[in-house]
């Protein structure tokens, strides 16, 4: 079932509190952040978690693998007109970014130590 159609029946109270659903991007009006960069940072984070996954899967079969290294993001720039909620990318980034650290303490890496 799609978004409008869950706002057609009136079953969706979450917008109503000033956020999207889980992992969709509302546009503004005015501000926000400027949509081309969102949408490459966003994929490039979506790159790493999907290198990160592969990586895991080939530790579990016990396959050689390589951890790929941390996507550093350049700041996005704000629109002056029609960007994304900011409200909404920052809740969405710290979805990717809890992801892809999560998967690296699973690879052993990052910021968690290691069990050996």
């Amino acid at each position: 079932m799609g978004i409008l159609e869950k706002l057609l029946n009136g079953e969706i109270d979450e917008l109503s509190d000033g956020q999207a659903e889980k992992g969709m991007l509302r546009t503004v009006r005015f501000g926000g952040y400027d949509k081309k960069e969102t949408l490459f940072a966003v994929n490039r984070l979506q790159d790493e978690i999907y290198a990160l996954e592969q990586a895991l899967n080939a530790k579990k079969l016990e396959l050689p693998y390589t951890v790929p290294a941390e996507t550093e993001l350049a700041p996005i720039r704000h629109a002056m007109a029609g960007g994304f909620s900011e409200k909404d990318t920052n809740a969405y980034f710290d979805e990717l970014f809890a992801k892809i650290s999560d998967l690296r303490a699973q690879l052993g890496v990052g910021d968690t130590e290691k069990d050996e």
